[in-house]
């Protein structure tokens, strides 16, 4: 309608979301944009482009077993491995991090297990 050609239409931009569902195990390196929720086992390593705004969420029930890179890591699951996170990570009381840390904020909460360096 007034001088837009039928079908040009674009749809706003919506945010990427990954995830990996309960039950699901992949081997393997992951690359991803956006946000990548895990709720399954992955045995490999995890990485995003740094800068991006990338978010990992290591859900309760969820296992990695590999290093990790992304913007922003939250983990309410098991980690073992070491963690590259330019703006933060979390790690929640159901949490455990088996591994280093590089980053520029950090918070763990009350009943989290923590067993690395922390840089």
């Amino acid at each position: 309608m007034f001088g837009r050609k039928k079908g040009t239409e674009t749809a706003p931009a919506s945010p990427e979301i990954g995830l990996l569902g309960a039950g699901t195990r992949f081997e393997g390196k992951i690359r991803f944009r956006g946000t990548l929720r895990l709720d399954g086992t992955v045995r490999g390593d995890i990485r995003s482009e740094q800068g991006s705004g990338s978010v990992l969420v290591i859900n309760r029930n969820a296992a990695v077993i590999g290093s990790v890179v992304s913007d922003s890591v939250l983990i309410s699951g098991e980690l073992q491995g070491n963690v590259i996170a330019q703006q933060s990570v979390e790690i929640f009381r159901d949490g455990r991090l088996k591994g280093d840390i590089y980053t520029s904020a950090i918070m763990i909460e009350s009943g989290a297990e923590f067993q690395g360096g922390c840089h």
